[in-house]
């Protein structure tokens, strides 16, 4: 849904119309809303319309919650502030953004007065809000997204359910060591910005035997692209862009080959991280996991104690000495404890605690 608006839309009106027959709807919705239901206000127009011509009980997974956090904001009361401040600049940003035009050599009226009273930081958090209204039960994938919601009063219908973890994928390398070799170490999945590839990079610097694979590419639009540009000129100044490598995308099948053939994949994670496909990707290919030591990984490692070794505190220095401590384990090692994780978290049991919401609605 997040094309063109119309068709869109029209389409919306009629999936609505058709799953209001269901018992239970269950939708995936980011606060973010760029590749799910479309980019700020079009992800409120598009729920909303859905909304209206859907009659079933809501569910919804909320993604990426944690965002609202990194935008600085921890209560109603911020965000109340944080709208006045926008409202206040409105009427100097087409001006501001003549100005910018006008030092770039270029002119264009229209362009300076686009989206002067969008407010487009606010929309996380009003997707949130829109959620939290509109649907009879959210869930988030972490404690910490839901400590994230709890502190901005939102709650009351919020349930936690940690993501699964797929079973059978588990891949043996395609190749014995060489010992003469450079080490692979892999960061996993599409390439977001919290996921702490800068200091990943300047480890990388002071670890001459690595090399580091980026097993995806960018997120989708032109905000990926620019996120992956800024890297490699990271790795570039750092001296490292030749022991770097980024496949893009890849299908199933050779992606899982991808994470059994690393000697160890990190997760050198931001403090406000939100729940992580790409972790339980690697927990389910039985990849060695260095993370670092943020509330998300503590919530696996309370789970089965141990089970990701963490590094601490939060600099390309303890990276790059954690990184050489695992690498000098032998690898089924440091796998050995994520079976139990894979156990612990099975579809099977996630499934199950979400068949108990569904009876519950």
């Amino acid at each position: 849904v997040s094309g063109q608006p119309r068709p869109a839309r029209a389409q919306l009106r009629v999936t609505g119309r058709e799953l209001s027959a269901a018992d239970v709807v269950h939708l995936q919705v980011s606060v973010s809303g760029d590749t799910t239901w479309g980019r700020n206000r079009r992800s409120l127009v598009n729920l909303d319309t859905f909304r209206r011509h859907c009659r079933a009980p809501l569910v919804v997974t909320l993604h990426d919650v944690n965002n609202l956090r990194s935008l600085g904001c921890t209560s109603d009361l911020d965000w109340v502030r944080r709208a006045a401040v926008e409202v206040a600049k409105t009427p100097v940003r087409p001006a501001v953004r003549l100005a910018r035009q006008l030092t770039r050599g270029r002119f264009d009226l229209s362009e300076a007065f686009r989206s002067a009273s969008r407010f487009d930081s606010l929309y996380p958090y009003r997707v949130t809000r829109w959620v939290l209204r509109h649907t009879q039960q959210v869930l988030v994938a972490s404690g910490g997204e839901s400590e994230t919601l709890r502190s901005l009063g939102m709650a009351d219908n919020v349930a936690m359910i940690p993501l699964f973890i797929e079973s059978g994928l588990v891949r043996e390398p395609t190749s014995t060591p060489d010992p003469g070799a450079l080490r692979t170490v892999i960061v996993a999945g599409f390439i977001f910005k919290n996921k702490g590839y800068d200091v990943m990079i300047e480890a990388l610097a002071r670890l001459p035997d690595v090399r580091l694979v980026l097993v995806g590419g960018p997120r989708l639009g032109a905000s990926g692209s620019q996120t992956l540009t800024r890297l490699m000129n990271v790795a570039r100044e750092h001296g490292v862009a030749d022991r770097l490598w980024v496949t893009g995308y890849l299908a199933e099948e050779e992606y899982q080959q991808q994470l059994g053939d690393a000697d160890l994949a990190v997760c050198p994670f931001e403090p406000d991280k939100s729940a992580s496909g790409s972790l339980g990707s690697l927990i389910a290919a039985g990849c060695p996991v260095l993370a670092s030591d943020v509330p998300l990984i503590a919530e696996y490692n309370a789970i089965v104690p141990g089970a990701i070794p963490t590094f601490s505190p939060y600099t390309p220095e303890s990276l790059a000495r954690a990184i050489a401590e695992q690498l000098r384990k032998p690898r089924p090692e440091r796998a050995r404890d994520l079976a139990l994780l894979r156990e612990r978290l099975s579809i099977r049991a996630i499934y199950d605690r979400h068949l108990e919401v569904y009876r519950h609605l």
